[in-house]
């Protein structure tokens, strides 16, 4: 009879040890983790990614203080007011500014009101302008403008200058170069 015991006992040790038992506790202990770890990555925000302004969307328009100088004839100076805004990735950077600034041309004592946009696109840059001059008589003009820019910020145009009214401006040639710089205040450090 101890025998027999002996051999029942191991017999039903062999039952539960055996494959059948065996893959049921692993496959058991299996879905716990996966449970487990789904629900700790469930419970994670899904705005935990925060990207800066303007990064694939175009970032709020902010106000600019327009700074250039330039040559046409006579070097002239240029101040007034941009409205700013840019949109970047890690393959490009594009930016467009509206502006209105007031330019002084000192040697012929010409007084200047100009309205336009600039747009930049990698490096290169684009504007459009129309300026009135005044010195007793009225004097329109447009000038397309193209050249080179870094961030919108700072740009170097050659300007071609198609004058509106009959006769071109005395003083002004149909020629200009410009540097423009667009100051423009960044909000939370950016």
């Amino acid at each position: 009879m101890p025998e027999n015991t002996r051999t029942m006992r191991f017999r039903k040790a062999d039952k539960y040890n055996s494959g059948y038992y065996a893959r049921w506790k692993t496959g058991l202990l299996g879905c716990v983790i996966v449970i487990a770890c789904s629900a700790s990555v469930s419970a994670q925000d899904n705005d935990s990614l925060v990207f800066p302004e303007g990064y694939y969307e175009w970032s709020k328009p902010r106000y600019a203080l327009r700074i250039g100088a330039g040559n046409h004839f006579y070097a002239f100076g240029e101040l007034g007011v941009a409205r700013h805004k840019f949109i970047y990735s890690e393959r490009m950077f594009a930016s467009i500014a509206h502006y209105a600034s007031f330019s002084y041309t000192p040697a012929q004592r010409i007084p200047g009101v100009h309205v336009g946009t600039e747009f930049n696109i990698a490096a290169l840059a684009l504007g459009l302008e129309l300026g009135y001059l005044n010195d007793h008589d009225s004097h329109m003009r447009f000038t397309p403008k193209v050249g080179i820019g870094r961030l919108g910020i700072v740009n170097v145009f050659y300007g071609y200058h198609i004058f509106i009214s009959d006769e071109p401006y005395p003083g002004i040639g149909r020629n200009q170069f410009s540097v423009v710089v667009n100051l423009s205040r960044r909000e939370n450090g950016q």
